[in-house]
C-alpha cells in the first residue's frame, strides 16, 4: 500500500489531495469513456468521476479535512472490505438509461 499511495502522492506532501485523487482515477475512467466516441457521455464521465472521488474521500478520510492522509488510506486498505471489495459499478449499471416503460 506505500508504494501505491507514494506513486500517487503527486506533490509528495503525505496526502491525497482533490487533485491527486482524481488524478488516480483518470486512466480508470479512460477505459470506460471514450472521448472521441460520440456515444460516451463526457458528462456522465465527470459525474462518474465525481461520484468516485466523494466515495473515497467518504470511506478513507476519517478526519474529514478533505485529504487522505497515507495513515488514513493505510488504515482503510485493513478494513475487512477491502478484501472484499466487488468492483465498481459505473452510472450505467447503477441507473438504467431508461425504464422498461
Amino acid at each position: 500500500p506505500k508504494t501505491f499511495f507514494m506513486m500517487h502522492d503527486i506533490n509528495g506532501d503525505g496526502a491525497w489531495d482533490i487533485g491527486e485523487i482524481e488524478a488516480l482515477f483518470q486512466a480508470e475512467l479512460d477505459k470506460v469513456y471514450d472521448e472521441g466516441n460520440d456515444e460516451d457521455d463526457m458528462i456522465e464521465r465527470e459525474e462518474e468521476m465525481n461520484r468516485m472521488r466523494e466515495h473515497l474521500v467518504t470511506e478513507v478520510d476519517t478526519n474529514k479535512d478533505g485529504l487522505v492522509s497515507f495513515e488514513e488510506y493505510f488504515e482503510s486498505t485493513k478494513q475487512k472490505s477491502w478484501e472484499e471489495d466487488k468492483g465498481w459499478d459505473t452510472l450505467d449499471q447503477v441507473t438504467p438509461a431508461y425504464s422498461a416503460d
